[in-house]
């Protein structure tokens, strides 16, 4: 049985549009009509008749990204980023290695579980 085709949802239906805005810039005649979309019904419609296969793949790449960048707000927000040092970053990395961690989060919080337990702050 063949796997239905992409729906755009009303979740994903404000950055479809925006997205596709972006995409197709100003000087796209298309534009206008992608404008008057207003339901996502209207915005499946005009992807259907405007996107290519590769444009298509990408239209849905940009909206896997949005949904869970928006789950992992919800779930204790988004990821953080820090600035490390090329040698801070060598041995944090080669002890997460050693201890057997996949990524760098996991050695941290497995490694300092116990030492901001013990932190008098609020959690």
């Amino acid at each position: 049985m063949a796997r239905p085709a992409y729906q755009i949802t009303r979740p994903d239906f404000l950055t479809a549009k925006r997205y596709l805005e972006r995409k197709i810039g100003s000087a796209s005649p298309d534009l206008g009509s992608l404008r008057r979309c207003i339901e996502p019904e209207q915005l499946q419609e005009w992807c259907d008749l405007n996107l290519t296969r590769k444009e298509w793949e990408q239209t849905k790449t940009t909206l896997r990204q949005a949904r869970k960048r928006s789950r992992e707000y919800r779930e204790g927000g988004a990821p953080k980023h820090v600035d490390l040092t090329p040698w801070a970053h060598k041995v944090i990395t080669e002890l997460a290695k050693h201890e057997g961690f996949d990524n760098l989060s996991d050695f941290i919080e497995d490694r300092f579980r116990d030492e901001w337990a013990d932190l008098p702050i609020e959690k």
